[in-house]
């Protein structure tokens, strides 16, 4: 029941948060077009300093290269994996893109952290810290290369896809968060306070603009894809990939990271993603929604499976 409890105390400020979204649009507070022009800038301006200040504050040990090889081949191949399957079941390329993305890229960086310090201590998250720093910048990656390459009606062009990799916001300051923490630099105090508050309003603003974007009607519509999604992000993806973990051996505080980063939901900044490259922002944010509602009950009943069978 712990566990359980852990995962609706993180989950529950997030649904608040779409809820206040939501009841602002419906009130008239902010219309449609200035929910899009709060997610441009959540898309180009909070969410990079955000994936800045993760990378540059981020620790890199070394020690747990295992576990992060594990990590990066794991995202690949489900992506891969995810990409085959779908493009040749859905006829829409941007629809195809969404689900696509709403499979193999998790709400890892929002939930990794917090959940782990619920289990393990405040103290006790390096090698979820580690791969956060990775993995995130590879979701990004990942998903450039899926829009640019799914979201065109023509024939993909890797010079085009290679560019929109590089002007990526998202992948463009996390580099230079890479950067910056490789080479020691030290920004000057009043100047990282400023880019970490900014930071921090990248996951509320985004969970409002989704809560205002959100409409019932549509969700009915999607349920075919939203159960494919939920299934495949929540259970399918994170009972396969951490049984494979077991068996090469990963326990305790690396499994539980590993679990993490396979069970959390879709993640928000998907909703960004999608809504600026091209893919169905609708679906995408119905996506967040639902893979969010259900995870607070099957990441508890994982922990607890993972607990009673001694493995963290």
């Amino acid at each position: 029941m712990e566990s359980v409890s852990a995962a609706v105390r993180v989950c529950l400020p997030i649904y608040i948060m779409i809820a206040v979204g939501y009841a602002a649009n419906r009130g008239g507070i902010v219309s449609r077009s200035t929910l899009k022009e709060l997610n441009a800038g959540v898309f180009r301006i909070f969410l990079p300093l955000l994936l800045f200040e993760n990378m540059y504050t981020s620790r890199m040990d070394v020690t747990n290269i295992k576990v992060l090889l594990f990590a990066v081949a794991s995202v690949v191949f489900i992506f891969l994996i995810c990409y085959v399957m779908v493009s040749h079941v859905i006829g829409s390329r941007s629809r195809a893109a969404t689900i696509i993305q709403g499979m193999y890229r998790s709400n890892f960086a929002l939930l990794g952290i917090a959940l782990t310090e619920t289990l393990y201590g405040s103290g006790e998250t390096e090698i979820t810290g580690m791969l956060v720093a990775v993995i995130i910048p590879l979701y990004n990656v990942l998903a450039v290369i899926l829009f640019e390459s799914t979201c065109q009606y023509r024939k993909a062009d890797i010079g085009k896809i290679v560019k929109g990799i590089i002007k990526n916001p998202l992948i463009l300051w996390t580099c230079i968060g890479l950067v910056f923490n490789l080479l020691h630099i030290s920004i000057p105090v009043a100047v990282n306070s400023a880019v970490v508050s900014l930071g921090q309003v990248a996951t509320p603003l985004a969970l409002f603009v989704l809560g205002g974007n959100f409409e019932a009607a549509k969700a009915i519509r999607n349920r075919k894809p939203l159960i494919a999604v939920s299934m495949t992000r929540l259970i399918i993806v994170p009972v396969l990939c951490t049984a494979i973990s077991v068996a090469l051996g990963f326990r305790g505080k690396s499994l539980y990271a590993l679990f993490l980063m396979y069970a959390t939901p879709t993640a928000v900044a998907s909703y960004a993603m999608a809504s600026s490259m091209g893919g169905e922002e609708e679906l995408a944010g119905e996506i967040v929604l639902v893979t969010t509602a259900v995870s607070m009950v099957s990441i508890g009943l994982g922990v607890y499976v993972l607990t009673v069978l001694q493995f963290i």
